[in-house]
């Protein structure tokens, strides 16, 4: 892509007036700047709206960077890295992650871009100043909730994070990712409250409908959104935190979380940044491990997700490996080669769905939590809730014992995997020691494609779906394996911290280092949720 390098330039230059700001101490540097929105309301408009107006339109920018809409952003934080390291996608041009390499500009983009890390604690500070962080506050609570939804995923990423959003803009204290999980999980519990006993007045819901594209206005679908999130964390820590995870687990099962395609979150936008990446820019291809599982399976939502190639035969739909050495970019997304994504302009993005929730009750259920059902029936649900999403008929998907194989590519067959296997089915198997990998596996599925991020993490954490070990790698990363259970262990297990965060925040980066990571800042280090199975 022509702007890469431009991008990186300016990027250097920003980090080097990030590191101006430490002359400067104030958190209200550039204050102005950091708080434009470039797909809100105008500050003539905010005035004349009252602070109503503003406290929404404060929300409304923070929902824009839940997977972010801003297309150099989306690129840095979730393509390049995430869709790689998950299997969605494979990089035709930029493949540093898919080889464990170390790109500076890469992990450096998601802390120094104004448009991510920058603008939410900017943007939520100022909404918490302008409600006095009064938990009462709906605007404040609904702000909150997107703050999590963000975070987390940066968490995820790199494992501790200035989750408190204190001191300055350069230098910030970290909390241990362990501290982020408690103070998210605390959050979305009152923000989900103060959302289900709240009463708008006109003023705040004239406000709230304006800025709210996601549920318009609709606080139930919110309440159900945040108890999703928190379902969701709590699984992710279960390990580590097993009986709080459950009590969270279930308060958020019982508080009432996402069960149907009309209650999914999906943030509208007429410039899909997915579909930039992939059929404007070229960019990526869809990946090889999504559609052999989907191959394998017959799944029929490849009708939705997937162009067919021109190779035809068993390749009909054809995905790009990753960890490879890629040849040219023109050679690869010529010719209908690899399959690329059904995806529009005007697609929403999707940020939560049912089918997801549903997954998670399933894996609750399976550790024992009342999760509202049975593993198996909740499992189940989850794959029609998917494939109902997707305007596609189920058949006899359910009862399919197909497995993974090995993988092969007729163009490429530099590429192939004679020795690839995975023997996760479809149906629901006899071996409970299955069971775990099935649910992830079909969730993993069903999150396609916009929950890379997500799917990446589970991958951490549980070692399903079973993935591709790259062919091309930095050797200072240890290569995907097993253990004894079948699982995946070690590849590419959480982003080093930015090397601008150690040039302007030293103090507080060094420390957070050593207490959360051992002193081990590479990708081999496991991030905190990860540490258990």
């Amino acid at each position: 892509m022509t702007l890469m390098m431009k991008e990186m330039k300016r990027m250097m230059i920003s980090a080097a007036a990030t590191a101006l700001l430490l002359l400067s101490g104030g958190c209200t540097v550039n204050f102005l700047e950091y708080n434009s929105n470039p797909y809100g309301v105008t500050d003539e408009v905010l005035a004349s709206g009252g602070v109503e107006e503003k406290l929404a339109n404060d929300c409304s920018v923070l929902a824009g960077i839940v997977i972010p809409l801003q297309e150099n952003l989306f690129q840095y934080a979730i393509s390049l890295g995430c869709e790689s390291l998950s299997g969605y996608m494979g990089q035709t041009q930029f493949e540093d992650f898919g080889c464990y390499n170390y790109n500076i500009g890469f992990i450096e983009y998601p802390f120094t871009d104004a448009e991510s890390l920058p603008k939410v604690i900017n943007q939520y500070n100022s909404l918490a100043l302008d409600t006095n962080a009064d938990r009462e506050n709906v605007f404040y609570a609904w702000g909150t909730i997107l703050k999590v939804a963000i975070m987390h995923r940066i968490s995820d990423m790199y494992g501790p994070v200035p989750y408190e959003f204190s001191g300055t803009e350069a230098q910030k204290p970290y909390q241990t990712q362990e501290q982020a999980y408690r103070g998210m999980i605390e959050d979305l519990t009152w923000a989900s409250a103060t959302l289900s006993s709240a009463s708008l007045t006109n003023a705040e819901r004239n406000a709230w409908v304006t800025q709210d594209d996601v549920y318009s206005g609709d606080l139930s679908k919110w309440v159900k959104y945040a108890n999703s999130l928190k379902l969701r964390l709590a699984v992710r820590v279960s390990a580590m935190l097993p009986d709080e995870a459950r009590a969270w687990a279930e308060e958020a099962v019982t508080a009432g979380v996402i069960e149907t395609n009309a209650e999914n979150a999906l943030k509208p936008t007429n410039d899909n940044p997915f579909y930039k990446m992939s059929r404007n820019w070229g960019d990526t291809r869809c990946g090889a491990d999504i559609i052999a599982y989907m191959n394998a399976y017959g799944d029929p939502r490849r009708e939705a997700y997937f162009e067919p190639t021109t190779r035809g035969g068993d390749e009909h739909w054809a995905g790009l490996r990753s960890g490879v050495s890629l040849p040219n970019k023109e050679t690869l997304i010529a010719g209908g080669l690899y399959s690329v994504p059904k995806v529009t302009e005007t697609d929403p993005v999707v940020w939560m769905t049912a089918a997801e929730v549903a997954f998670l009750r399933a894996e609750g259920s399976l550790k024992g939590w009342s999760m509202g059902g049975d593993a198996r029936a909740l499992y189940e649900e989850g794959i029609m809730l998917s494939m109902g999403m997707h305007g596609v008929s189920a058949g006899d998907y359910l009862s399919c014992a197909q497995t993974r194989g090995a993988f092969s590519d007729s163009r490429y067959p530099q590429f192939n995997d004679a020795s690839f296997s995975s023997r996760i089915t479809v149906r629901w198997s006899d071996s409970p020691e299955d069971h775990l990998g099935q649910i992830i596996t079909q969730k993993y599925i069903a999150m396609y494609p916009y929950g890379s991020a997500e799917a990446w993490a589970e991958w951490r954490r549980t070692g399903y779906p079973n993935l591709l070990p790259a062919l091309t790698w930095n050797r200072d990363v240890t290569n995907v394996s097993r253990d004894d259970s079948g699982a995946d262990i070690h590849g590419y297990r959480r982003y080093p911290m930015p090397p601008v965060e150690y040039d302007v925040n030293g103090t507080y980066t060094n420390a957070i280092v050593a207490e959360d990571l051992g002193g081990a800042d590479n990708p081999n280090t496991e991030v905190w949720w990860a540490r258990k199975r």
